[in-house]
């Protein structure tokens, strides 16, 4: 009983997903074609594009991965609901794709029209929904009715799981290390700014020099032997200059 309400609350809740989906295409939609009479390809395909990325979403979900594959195998009784609810996906995919062919037809005579445009993507949207309403009121009942505890405790056990796993791959994104290119650019602009040395001129303007990191330190060494050698020498040349 605790598998069965368990899986029909997250089922639910993926129905409650779609529908916000739904409400937040169809205002981008509205948005995207606000004060034109005639729209271009442009805008038709950013919004089929929304469309076809939601459509494909629709055949990913729990309630067809899980529930619908379990009721095709257990249950003659549902073969005629699960029909019907196939043929509304299937009229949701012919309804894409018709506006992909008015698209077309359109671009002889430089757009396609925005009512055109607008009943089709509002009977695509009507056709999800109606799919969406059976399965609330029809299919989860029968399905409470066909599937037996071991079936619904299998179910569950696949719900769990898959959460598990997005879970799991969301923590991975989250903790994945950044690539060494960037982690090496990083660490060096780290040690630029903390070599960084402010040299004072007399004209009280400021010069800033990096010093470079140590990636040979015996050339430094070298470098630093040569500039006293540098002054050594001035310093002799003054002394020489002074007695003579």
């Amino acid at each position: 009983m605790l598998t069965t309400t368990y899986s029909l609350i997250v089922f639910s809740a993926e129905q409650n997903g779609i529908r916000t989906k739904i409400a937040s295409l169809r205002d981008h939609i509205e948005q995207g074609v606000r004060g034109v009479s005639v729209i271009d390809g442009d805008i038709v395909e950013g919004a089929l594009t929304q469309l076809n990325d939601f459509h494909e979403w629709m055949q990913r979900r729990k309630i067809d991965v899980y529930l619908l594959s379990k009721l095709r195998k257990v249950s003659g009784h549902a073969a005629s609901l699960l029909a019907e609810l196939e043929s509304l996906g299937l009229l949701s995919l012919n309804i894409l794709r018709s506006i992909k062919e008015k698209l077309a037809q359109a671009i002889g005579r430089g757009g396609l029209r925005l009512v055109e445009f607008q009943d089709a993507v509002e009977l695509y949207f009507t056709t999800v929904m109606k799919k969406i309403d059976k399965e609330e009121n029809e299919l989860f009942t029968m399905a409470s009715r066909v599937l037996t505890a071991e079936d619904w405790f299998q179910v569950a056990r696949q719900l769990l799981s898959h959460d598990a796993n997005i879970t799991k791959a969301q923590r991975c994104a989250v903790a994945a290390p950044a690539p060494v290119a960037s982690r090496k650019s990083s660490a060096l602009k780290d040690q630029a700014r903390l070599c960084s040395i402010t040299v004072s001129k007399s004209c009280n303007a400021d010069r800033r020099v990096f010093a470079h990191p140590l990636i040979n330190p015996g050339r430094q060494q070298r470098a630093d032997a040569f500039g006293a050698f540098l002054e050594d020498a001035a310093g002799y040349g003054n002394r020489s200059r002074q007695h003579a």
